[in-house]
């Protein structure tokens, strides 16, 4: 009875690993290059702010974020705080907040208006808070 018991645990954590797996290669494979590059911003950002207290502040982005996809990519969730599109009623307002406040290091936005990426670089240069905008053609970085 144990045994089967134990066994059952077993397959059953292994199916949620696979499961886990599964999920990341499919949403990888759904978002692809664009995913990859904020990945690799935010893996850079991490290890440039290491010793550094603060942020790595996602605002808005064009897909799903979860602490799990961002610890099997390799950063530390405990650094990046997400803050969903449909959550963020005021993103230019809260853009501009994250670039003028001390507790953010670097701010990821999701902004394809040039007037307005222009005005938070200049705050993001003022402030000296690293901006890095991700549009699906390029990725600007201040």
């Amino acid at each position: 009875m144990f045994q089967t018991l134990s066994s059952s645990f077993n397959n059953t954590r292994q199916l949620r690993q696979h499961n886990a797996v599964n999920t990341f290669n499919y949403f990888m494979q759904r978002i692809g290059q664009q995913w990859q590059d904020v990945l690799s911003t935010l893996s850079k950002e991490a290890r440039r702010t290491d010793a550094q207290e603060g942020w790595l502040l996602l605002i808005a982005p064009p897909f799903g974020v979860s602490k799990q996809l961002l610890e099997q990519a390799g950063i530390s969730a405990s650094r990046v705080l997400v803050l969903p599109a449909h959550s963020t009623p005021k993103l230019d307002m809260l853009v501009r907040d994250a670039l003028t406040c001390s507790t953010c290091k670097a701010v990821v936005t999701f902004v394809e208006d040039t007037e307005q990426l222009a005005d938070y670089e200049y705050l993001a240069n003022k402030y000296q808070t690293r901006l890095v905008n991700h549009i699906a053609a390029a990725s600007t970085q201040h």
